[in-house]
C-alpha cells in the first residue's frame, strides 16, 4: 500500500495535528476510505468514524487544510489479537492504525516524516511502543522508514486468523516499534536524539 516512492509535496509544507477539529477529521476518514477501497480491494470498506476512532487519538497531516494523511493511536488494551509474550511484557502498548496517505502526495520524506511524528505523540500520550499489523510488503516499508527517525523497528512474525469483518482473507503481520523516555528527550532505542518534533 505503501511500497511506492511518488513524488509530491514536501514534509515542510505539513502541520501535523493530533486531534484535530471535525471538518479535518473527516477529510482524513474519506481519505482512508479511498485508500483502503482502492489498494486492499475492499470495495465495501467504509472508512467514516467509528468507536475506535472515539476511544483513540487521530494524527493528520495537512497541507493548507487540504489532508495529506492521517493515522489512529488505540491503546493497545483494545487489540483482540493473542500477541506474543515477549510484546506484551515490554511495556504500555499502541497500535498504529487506518495509516493512509495520499497518493499524490506520497513519498519515502513524507512517510518518515510521519513516522517520526507518531512516535513522537504516541511517546507524549504515555505509551512505549506501538504495535501495526499490515501486510509484509507494508511492514517492511514501515520498517524503513520508522527506522530511519531513528525507532526500533522488528517485524514479529505473522498471525493466522486474526482478522475479522472487512480485512479477512488478508495477510496480517505483527510489527513492534519501541523508544524509551529519557530526561527532556526522547531516546529511541538504540539512538539517543532531540525530543520528539513538535506539531
Amino acid at each position: 500500500m505503501f511500497g511506492a516512492n511518488f513524488t509530491g509535496i514536501t514534509a515542510t509544507m505539513m502541520t501535523f495535528t493530533l486531534n484535530a477539529e471535525p471538518s479535518l477529521q473527516r477529510k482524513y476518514f474519506d481519505l482512508r476510505e479511498r485508500c483502503y477501497r482502492a489498494e486492499l480491494g475492499l470495495a465495501e470498506f467504509d472508512g467514516g468514524e467509528d468507536e475506535a476512532d472515539r476511544l483513540g487519538d487521530l494524527l493528520i497531516a495537512d497541507a493548507g487544510g487540504r489532508c495529506v494523511g492521517g493515522a489512529r493511536i488505540v491503546s493497545g488494551d483494545l487489540v483482540p489479537q493473542a500477541l506474543p509474550g515477549e510484546i506484551i511484557a515490554f511495556g504500555k502498548s499502541c497500535v498504529w492504525e487506518r495509516f493512509s496517505l495520499n497518493p499524490q502526495d506520497r513519498s519515502i520524506e513524507l512517510a518518515r516524516r510521519f513516522f517520526d511524528e507518531l512516535v513522537g505523540a504516541s511517546w507524549r500520550l504515555g505509551y512505549e511502543q506501538a504495535l501495526m499489523f499490515s501486510s509484509l510488503l507494508n511492514a517492511r516499508f514501515y520498517r524503513r522508514c520508522a527506522r530511519a527517525t531513528g525507532a526500533q523497528f522488528d517485524i514479529v512474525g505473522q498471525l493466522d486468523g486474526s482478522a475479522s469483518d472487512a480485512f479477512a482473507g488478508l495477510e496480517h503481520y505483527v510489527s513492534v516499534a519501541r523508544w524509551q523516555p529519557a530526561t527532556g528527550s526522547l531516546r529511541r532505542a538504540g539512538r539517543n536524539g532531540d525530543g520528539p518534533t513538535s506539531d
